[in-house]
């Protein structure tokens, strides 16, 4: 037992690097125990031995944003930062079940590319000049991929991701359930699990995630990180797939976002051309919760901290508690939209496939929506609810 928790033996980043996952993993003689535990796994890349003293200062020590103008000014190289990034990746797979797709020999040869054009033309290929980034698993490249790719951005891993994409625990049959690095027993959240229990490792120092629900918020939460929920449309979505049946154009829009560990690295991912700075004050509004679900007492200090920070910065804000419907009735409206599927494309497929569905599924959703079908009229009706919602 003591071995499982452990997580050894950890594998030459070797075998990893040209073989993949290595079998061991697959069959279960150094996967990451499903069973209750309560071992912090967080120390481990540190205890392996696999990386150097200055691997660990790379992969811990900075943020995004530090590591690229490192490399820009020649202080470190691409390859040093994608083989350190690549090393504890692989190390947190081992304990964590949180990669789908590792592509390690593309990222090294990527990562040169970068050091050369440096060295060539003496400017960064882009605002990402360099840096590993870690992407949620997809089988094809959206737009975002190729802008960020573009800009420099070197991609190492894919992140694993639940059955369904539509749960907060980041579990499937295929690549197993992803473990939090904090306490082995406890869930890295969902869908964007992967991503954040990664991250949280070091095994990623800026990631792409995706939320609709919560499926980047949530894994943040629960893994210690940070992450921000675009405004839907803000980042571009073309080449993903929306949620329910395939090629349907949804009634809720998923958007990108990333799950770091700084806000200024969220600055420098949404950092797409430079502009003049808004320097008028701006006006926000501010929602202190409502009474079906009251905010926890971190959430409560967290909005105040952050409404006092802005007013001592001279912004308005104004109080929405009593301008908008219950937001609690906003969610179970939000929920019936993500059932309009009256086919149950997912759970038909999950059924076709032959695989159990996994856990979380069946706490997923409203119990006062379980039996609720929709019809014509009753999406007529939510899109009157919805529209007084948007006006409030």
């Amino acid at each position: 037992m003591a071995g499982q928790n452990d997580c050894t033996p950890i594998e030459p980043i070797e075998t990893l690097i040209h073989h993949g996952i290595p079998p061991p993993l697959q069959t279960g003689k150094s996967k990451p125990p499903q069973n209750a535990s309560t071992r912090n796994v967080l120390d481990i890349p540190r205890k392996s031995g696999l990386l150097t003293p200055r691997e660990l200062e790379i992969t811990e020590n900075y943020d995004a944003t530090e590591l690229v103008r490192l490399m820009c000014t020649l202080q470190l190289s691409s390859v040093d930062v994608v083989t350190a990034f690549r090393k504890r990746a692989a190390i947190a797979q081992q304990c964590l079940s949180c990669l789908t797709e590792i592509m390690f020999d593309e990222a090294l040869a990527t990562a040169r590319e970068c050091d050369e054009y440096l060295a060539r033309h003496g400017r960064p290929k882009g605002n990402l000049h360099g840096l590993p980034i870690s992407v949620k698993d997809s089988t094809t490249d959206s737009a975002l991929v190729q802008i960020l790719r573009d800009a420099g951005a070197v991609f190492y891993v894919k992140t694993n991701l639940p059955q369904t994409i539509m749960t907060a625990d980041s579990h499937n049959h295929i690549f197993g359930r992803t473990l939090n690095p904090h306490n082995l027993s406890f869930t890295a959240g969902g869908s964007s699990g992967g991503e954040a229990a990664l991250v949280a490792m070091r095994g990623s120092v800026l990631g792409v995630a995706t939320d609709i629900a919560g499926s980047t918020r949530i894994p943040a939460l629960c893994c210690g990180v940070s992450s921000i929920k675009q405004t839907a449309s803000r980042l571009p979505f073309a080449g993903q797939v929306m949620p329910g049946k395939l090629l349907s154009p949804g009634a809720i829009a998923p958007v990108i976002g990333p799950c770091g560990h700084s806000i200024r690295d969220y600055e420098l991912f949404m950092r797409t051309r430079s502009v003049q700075p808004e320097t008028r004050k701006l006006r926000f509004g501010l929602l202190r919760g409502f009474s079906q679900r009251p905010l926890r007492p971190p959430i409560a200090r967290a909005l105040h901290s952050v409404a006092t920070m802005l007013k001592n910065h001279g912004h308005e804000l104004v109080l929405l508690d009593d301008k908008v419907p219950n937001l609690y009735d906003t969610a179970v409206l939000s929920w019936k939209y993500f059932m309009l599927d009256t086919q149950k494309t997912a759970m038909k497929n999950i059924k076709a496939s032959g695989e159990p569905p996994i856990p979380s599924l069946a706490i997923t959703g409203f119990s006062q929506l379980e039996g609720w079908e929709a019809t014509l009229d009753k999406l007529f009706d939510m899109n009157v609810e919805r529209a007084t919602i948007s006006r409030a």
